[in-house]
């Protein structure tokens, strides 16, 4: 996906190389990660996700508990909020910088969707940070604009 003006396009990124880098395979996986929110595969998404995930939206709002734990309740979360909430949806990575520790990466990416009870636009950003343990991510904790959420989702 390529970003312009904050939300993701049916393109893809681009690639870290022409930024003067190569992408480590742990952003790789985030990418992909994403790809498959974005085509609503949560199947595929929790190919990647470790068995003991640990989920935090950090600011979450009331109702939704976190931290979520889990494969099984990860592809529910997403099947629930993604599936359930916004149609269409996309998410990609803008800009990503892994950890000197090789295990993590913070990652900055935009979500670009309609919210499908009331037609509002959902354009958010986001930041997460996400913890890798035998090359699946083990922790992903995310924050996010959470007043311009709220007024989408109202």
């Amino acid at each position: 996906m390529t970003m312009h003006g904050g939300s993701p396009s049916s393109t893809r990124s681009t690639p870290r190389s022409e930024r003067g880098t190569m992408p480590t395979d742990h952003e790789k996986t985030i990418n992909t990660v994403f790809e498959r929110l974005s085509a609503r595969d949560f199947a595929g998404v929790v190919e990647f996700l470790h068995d003991d995930i640990e989920f935090e939206l950090a600011y979450a709002p009331a109702g939704f508990e976190m931290p979520v734990r889990g494969r099984a309740a990860m592809e529910k979360l997403l099947a629930d909020v993604i599936g359930g909430m916004f149609d269409p949806f996309q998410i990609g990575v803008t800009t990503s910088y892994p950890g000197a520790d090789g295990q993590t990466v913070v990652a900055e990416y935009s979500s670009d969707g309609t919210v499908k009870h009331n037609g509002n636009s959902y354009q958010i950003r986001y930041v997460g940070i996400f913890r890798f343990e035998d090359d699946l991510i083990r922790f992903w904790r995310e924050y996010h604009d959470s007043e311009t959420a709220t007024k989408a989702l109202a």
